[in-house]
């Protein structure tokens, strides 16, 4: 039984279109913790190295920009998704993956776990 207000859950598109909502909250998530815990201590510690109305203009607004993406990304997905019509050409609701080994999708996580 829907509720009221709700897209029938059985819907293919409706899923993809959750997944697709679910990946970029995911992204901007992971973003927003990768520069707090990284980019903006690396900043503040240069910064009060070579204090300058410059560099500490920079940071704020290098800040607001980086904390604009993310509420964006986590906030506001499904109006992502719509500029980019994300959600369009997909006639089937399978991803097919093709030819790829098992040792190549191995070598390839690897690789991006190291960077």
């Amino acid at each position: 039984m829907a509720a009221i207000g709700f897209v029938d859950s059985d819907d293919k598109l409706t899923k993809f279109i959750g997944f697709l909502i679910l990946m970029i909250k995911i992204f901007g998530l992971y973003s927003a913790v990768t520069t707090i815990f990284s980019a903006l201590p690396g900043n503040i510690a240069f910064s009060l190295r070579y204090i300058d109305a410059f560099i500490v203009l920079w940071i704020v607004v290098a800040t607001l920009i980086a904390v604009g993406l993310f509420w964006l990304l986590i906030f506001k997905a499904d109006k992502i998704i719509d500029l980019l019509k994300l959600d369009k050409g997909f006639a089937d609701d399978r991803i097919e993956l093709g030819n790829i080994k098992y040792s190549r999708s191995i070598e390839s996580d690897i690789l991006g776990i190291q960077r």
